[in-house]
């Protein structure tokens, strides 16, 4: 992953993108951040396991031969939910006070703004942003997401870097985007950082 240096002044966003054997739902989450309004992001995308040839041929596109994306595969599958690849992933994040970092799956996609306007809120003392979600499980409902273990899902919010590596995931169970979310707040109000929400759709859990 493409490392900024802390005495640059613009606030960037990290995505750590669990991946497993699904080539078009990659593909498209994959464009949802190649249309981003703001460029100043970067993902990473861990597959879990060896990759078929079709995850390699779409890796391999001249598309995206850009510097912000990274593609890596481990050497066996894990399972577990992502949770070891989603740690691996923020264990390679160098430790920051000022960026961000999201958490998603391959499935997921952003409509183009959503890079823009979760940083624009993560501004002036800010350790998380969360948005409303447009859910598959409600058949493409929203869901008003709130910082309760059922009612967030994990494509949804932005933690500052430093909060994320506390937090970690380390012996996390399933339903490990609940209580990934509320323990990232409660370490934001340990800090005095404020949280915010986005009362807008701009993600979807596909």
């Amino acid at each position: 992953m493409e490392i900024y240096p802390e005495n640059n002044s613009v606030v960037k966003l990290n995505i750590i993108c669990v991946a497993y054997e699904r080539p078009i739902p990659l593909r498209i989450l994959i464009d949802s951040f190649m249309v981003q309004t703001n460029p100043f992001w970067s993902l990473r995308i861990i597959h879990d396991g060896p990759a078929s040839e079709k995850i390699k041929q779409i890796m391999a596109l001249p598309e995206y031969k850009d510097n912000r994306i990274r593609f890596t595969e481990t050497p066996k599958r894990s399972g577990k939910w992502g949770h070891p690849n989603r740690q691996l992933g923020l264990g390679e994040l160098a430790y920051s006070h000022r960026d961000f970092v999201l958490i998603t799956n391959d499935d997921n996609y952003y409509v183009p703004e959503f890079v823009d306007q979760m940083l624009q809120a993560a501004k002036n003392q800010v350790g998380m942003v969360y948005c409303d979600t447009v859910h598959n499980y409600l058949k493409y409902a929203v869901l008003s997401s709130e910082l309760k273990v059922d009612r967030i899902d994990m494509g949804s919010f932005i933690v500052r870097v430093d909060i994320a590596k506390k937090v970690g995931f380390i012996n996390m169970e399933m339903n490990a985007d609940g209580y990934y979310a509320v323990r990232c707040a409660a370490y934001c109000k340990k800090m005095n950082l404020k949280i915010k929400a986005i009362r807008r759709p701009i993600f979807v859990h596909n």
